[in-house]
């Protein structure tokens, strides 16, 4: 099926839909390296994004600061998911990921205990 519109006209595709299996350890190991830019201030964050978003697209990975903060979520959400059965104490997280309860903190507030 033909696109209705002539390519000069249609919206650019988001190339990076799909991060492969290096680009998610290049991507978390980018995260982690910059957890001192994390704030709780938006404005600050948003900044945080983009710096860690300029990181990856230095080293080849084509993506925006929406793909990328999508994909660390979603990472971040299968890995919880993936340790919450076994989960025995409020440290478990930060034993197996350092740095874990610092990113979670960054996406979505401060955990309560």
């Amino acid at each position: 099926m033909d696109h209705p519109l002539p390519p000069e006209y249609r919206e650019p595709h988001n190339r990076c839909s799909s991060f492969s299996g290096s680009d998610d350890v290049l991507l978390v190991r980018t995260v982690l390296e910059n957890l001192d830019i994390f704030s709780f201030i938006q404005s600050q964050r948003t900044r945080a994004w983009k710096i860690i978003t300029q990181c990856l697209c230095d080293q080849g990975i084509t993506c925006t600061t929406e793909s990328v903060r999508y994909r660390i979520d979603r990472l971040a959400e299968s890995y919880w998911h993936s340790i919450q059965p076994r989960e025995t104490s409020s440290s478990v997280g930060e034993t197996l990921c350092p740095g874990y309860r610092t990113i979670s903190q960054a996406m979505h507030g401060p955990v309560k205990s």
